[in-house]
């Protein structure tokens, strides 16, 4: 994972932790980190180009010795699962100059070089990179393998049956140990109030002024949803699934879960993606139902594994 460092009452990462996130070549890093500290940049609230200054937007790691707080990671590859092969950096001299070293990097100096750089994935996570206030509740940047398992989840998010699946495994969840009546509106008001999701009145008036007609009185409330908002829909399924997966069910697993969905919608509103190809209740392939099919033909269960098990550090 991407650790965030916190020292001088600011964020900070590790510069070979963001040089293998950004998924550059490790045998350039000497040359990146020597141009990421020297390059002019437009810091916020400033009015002109400046370079990194040095003990504040970064710091060697050998002027760090000692310091309260700050611990140079020894594995590289334990804080980046499998990003790049699942191989960390070695700290052997790999160019000109004696760049090698681990460097700390203010956090914002980490975003404008992200945004500066030829990442892959960097359109789909720039926006979210720059609007960041907060990091998830374990300080941690979501890591390229956790973003894969959630879009694989997403996958899974697409089928209607499974979205209902998921709704009432999560309901179970939410009245086990309690005393009170295993109530849907209970369930419901609670949910509501997590995601601030429109009330079931408020649903049927956006699906009468998107489709000119009154919802089948057979449709659920998940159903309506997935027509009248699917990304929604998506993040609030998406909630469900992860709910039930992070232990123990309590308050900070539940925001948890509700904050990696708001950001799987970030990445899709960021990506320009609103609408999504649902597939209809009890939906039949090749003559069968969906629940029925492999769950392997679906989805990468390996990497949604992975990634749940990453993300409940």
């Amino acid at each position: 994972m991407l650790e965030i460092v916190y020292f001088n009452e600011d964020r900070y990462v590790w510069a070979k932790s963001l040089h293998l996130a950004l998924e550059l070549s490790e045998n350039q890093y000497s040359r990146d980190i020597k141009r990421w500290i020297s390059t002019k940049y437009l810091f916020q609230n400033n009015k002109e180009y400046k370079e990194p200054v040095k003990n504040y937007d970064y710091f060697q790691s050998k002027d760090l010795v000692g310091r309260t707080g700050v611990k140079e990671p020894q594995s590289i590859g334990s804080l980046i699962s499998d990003i790049v092969h699942s191989t960390s950096m070695s700290s052997e001299n790999k160019g000109p100059g004696n760049f090698s070293e681990n460097y700390l990097i203010r956090f914002e100096l980490a975003k404008i070089i992200t945004v500066n750089s030829n990442c892959k994935l960097k359109d789909r996570l720039v926006q979210w990179l720059l609007s960041i206030e907060a990091d998830l509740e374990n300080n941690q940047i979501i890591t390229r393998k956790s973003l894969l398992g959630l879009m694989e989840m997403v996958k899974m998010c697409t089928y209607i049956d499974n979205q209902l699946e998921y709704y009432k495994q999560h309901k179970k969840k939410f009245f086990e140990g309690k005393e009170s009546e295993d109530s849907w509106k209970e369930f419901d008001n609670y949910r509501n109030s997590i995601l601030k999701l429109f009330s079931e009145s408020q649903l049927d008036a956006k699906y009468i002024e998107l489709k000119k007609e009154t919802p089948k009185s057979s449709y659920t409330k998940i159903e309506k949803y997935a027509i009248v908002d699917g990304l929604e829909s998506i993040r609030a399924s998406l909630f469900d699934f992860l709910t039930q997966r992070f232990d123990p069910y309590g308050h900070k697993n539940i925001l948890k879960a509700r904050d990696l969905a708001d950001f799987v919608k970030q990445v899709f509103e960021s990506a320009g993606v609103t609408e999504f190809n649902f597939k209809p209740k009890n939906y039949n392939p090749r003559g069968q139902l969906n629940l029925f099919l492999p769950i392997e033909e679906i989805v990468d269960i390996k990497l949604i594994s992975q990634a749940i098990k990453e993300l409940s550090r």
